[in-house]
């Protein structure tokens, strides 16, 4: 439901993240395919992210997939298993 989020604005000088509102998932779902996306969970709270799930409960996660080293040099990536099982609503 909710997760610590920014984005990284890696190219250029300075770097830096930007606030970003969504949590993104490991692909967009189109009507006939899946396309990757790109990682926006934060593990800003040493090496951790915040989560809170949609039956109310809060957890911690640490990162567990890595997009590149861009992503990884801001801490940011996905925890969890490959696919999209963790933000699907049901």
């Amino acid at each position: 439901m909710f997760c610590d989020t920014a984005f990284p604005q890696p190219y250029g000088n300075p770097q830096y993240l930007i606030e970003y509102s969504f949590a993104e998932s490991y692909y967009f779902v189109n009507k006939d395919s899946l396309t990757p996306a790109q990682p926006s969970i934060h593990f800003r709270h040493n090496a951790r992210a915040n989560v809170v799930w949609c039956d109310g409960h809060v957890s911690s996660e640490r990162m567990t997939v890595e997009y590149n080293e861009n992503y990884t040099a801001f801490q940011i990536g996905w925890f969890g298993p490959v696919d999209n099982s963790l933000f699907d609503p049901y």
